[in-house]
Parts: C-alpha cells; structure tokens; sequence
C-alpha cells in the first residue's frame, strides 16, 4: 500500500517564511521600540524637575537593525553626563521633590513588566503576522 501526499502552494510557503524570517527581527525591534517608548513616556511624567535639565536628558534608544540577531534591545536612561545625579535622585526615596518623585524609571519599567509591556509587543507582532494569513 502506497499514500501520496501532495502539498500545493509549496513555493509561496517557502516565500512567505523567507519573507518573514527578513523581517522578523526588525518587527519586534519596532514593537520593543514602541512600548519602551510608552514607558519613557510614563517615566517622564514621574521624574523630578528642579529646572528640566534631568527630565531633558532621557535617551531612549533604537534598537539595532541585524536581520540575523536574536536579541532584541533598547534602553532608556537619564543622566548623560549628569549620571551621577540622575542616580541620586532616582534612588534617594528621602528627598522631597515638588514635581516628580524618586524611582522615577524603575516604577513605570516594574508596571511595564507586569502586563502592558507583554501586551504591546505582542498585540504590534501578531498585527504583523495578520498580514501572511490569507
């Protein structure tokens, strides 16, 4: 007894994950991008201000663009050459700030962790999924 299987449409399976393996690294790049954004957004609302000069410091990077990496990173920071002042002011819970308040990136990263963040890389990565289906 033989069994003959044909699959149809082989071709454009083997173009499609070709397509997606080219652009899979710089989508989630994009969906790690968009919601580090989001909590450099809420961190800016929580930092301390004196006279903006550490609200005005926040970097938040890009992530790489490597087709072939399987890490995907960015980093929000504060400080620049200020560093050390930036630190001191995100870790001392003591001091009294008229507007913002001290873990002023580590809050909104924590908040970020519990859901939101997962939430958003995940709902930009099957938007993009959505377009090889059909």
């Amino acid at each position: 007894m033989t069994v003959t299987v044909t699959i149809e449409g082989n071709d454009k399976l083997t173009a499609t994950f070709n397509e997606m393996e080219k652009e899979a690294t710089k989508i989630a790049g994009q969906a790690v991008w968009a919601a580090a954004l989001d909590i450099a957004s809420e961190s800016m609302r929580e930092v301390p201000v004196r006279d903006g000069i550490l609200r005005a410091s926040q970097v938040v990077t890009r992530p790489e663009d490597s087709p072939r990496s399987e890490v995907v990173s960015v980093s929000i920071s504060y400080g620049g050459a200020a560093s050390a002042y930036a630190m001191v002011q995100h870790e001392r819970t003591d001091f009294k700030h008229t507007v913002g308040k001290a873990k002023y990136l580590a809050d909104p990263v924590a908040r970020a962790a519990s859901g939101g963040f997962q939430q958003k890389v995940g709902g930009l990565i099957a938007q993009w999924l959505a377009k090889f289906r059909g």
